[in-house]
């Protein structure tokens, strides 16, 4: 009978033990899709942490190279304000600004410009890696850098951007580093001016990279192409600046589209030949896919063949 406590209690604390070894394993490492649990709940570095990176940054800071006093002035709306006497300290500050407000914006579009995301996101992201490294973004990226003049002002601005983005990434600790590199456990890349055109490519790319010549034969062949001109636009029907502009609606181009010119088609074998002009096909009818004839019609007719 006296055996059966002390087992009891070797039980007890072989459970604790076992207990305390997975929690400190889960603590230091990586539990499938989940990052560590020591750093990510640290009681004053962890997550709560972020919250306070809302709070606008006062005081003073040093930004290696910077060679005057820079202020920097917050506005109601917490949109900053650069004052500095010469131009290479004004792109240290913004460096340094953007870097505090949007540094994983910075990583993952400049990862996403050069292919890399599936470092991060493994599998997932194997096929926009793949378009971005044959679209080639990173080697114009590359070839800018390399032919880029640090004497020049574009080389002056370029690395003296990156001496702000880096000073952030230098004094930054723990409790600054932001929710997402916390939930992926990784942590960001030093700055310099082959990200930069990395970044500005990507931008590119998003804003203005478009290729609907395929979409935009369609609707020449299906509507005409004053009608395909107005729905595939030079510009937006919408235009919302993110000036103010004292407006409290966006500007809308309210002229009417141009209506459709239905063209004659062309059939394949076994279609039916529909031709219109001026209005839809009556009900019923179909366009068989192939290229138009330059018939122009007043009225809708079907032929068998």
């Amino acid at each position: 009978m006296s055996g059966r406590p002390q087992v009891g209690s070797v039980l007890r604390v072989g459970l604790h033990a076992l207990l305390l070894a997975v929690a400190l394993y889960g603590g230091f490492r990586s539990l499938g899709p989940l990052p560590p649990l020591g750093t990510f709940l640290h009681p004053t570095a962890g997550i709560w942490a972020v919250a306070a990176q809302r709070e606008l940054p006062a005081g003073t800071v040093r930004i290696p190279g910077v060679t005057d006093s820079v202020t920097v002035v917050f506005d109601d709306r917490a949109v900053p304000h650069i004052f500095a006497r010469t131009v290479d300290d004004a792109y240290r500050a913004l460096g340094y600004l953007h870097a505090r407000f949007r540094l994983f914006q910075l990583d993952i579009t400049t990862r996403a410009a050069a292919g890399t995301l599936s470092e991060w996101f493994g599998t997932r992201s194997l096929a926009s890696d793949s378009e971005q490294r044959a679209l080639g973004l990173a080697w114009s990226a590359r070839r800018d850098a390399a032919a880029l003049d640090s004497t020049s002002e574009e080389g002056r601005a370029l690395f003296a951007y990156a001496d702000g983005v880096n000073a952030w990434i230098d004094a930054m600790g723990l409790a600054d580093l932001p929710l997402e590199y916390r939930l992926l456990n990784v942590r960001p890349q030093r700055w310099d001016p082959y990200r930069t055109f990395l970044f500005i490519k990507r931008m590119s790319y998003t804003l203005a990279y478009s290729h609907p010549d395929r979409t935009y034969a369609r609707l020449v062949e299906r509507v005409g192409r004053a009608a395909a001109d107005a729905l595939i636009g030079e510009t937006a029907r919408i235009q919302e600046p993110i000036i103010p502009t004292g407006r409290d609606r966006p500007r809308v181009d309210r002229t009417p589209l141009p209506a459709p010119c239905w063209a004659a088609w062309r059939p394949r074998s076994g279609d039916s030949r529909v031709t219109v002009a001026g209005k839809p096909p009556t009900t019923g009818s179909s366009l068989p896919s192939g290229p138009p004839t330059a018939t122009p019609c007043s009225r809708v007719t079907r032929t068998s063949t």
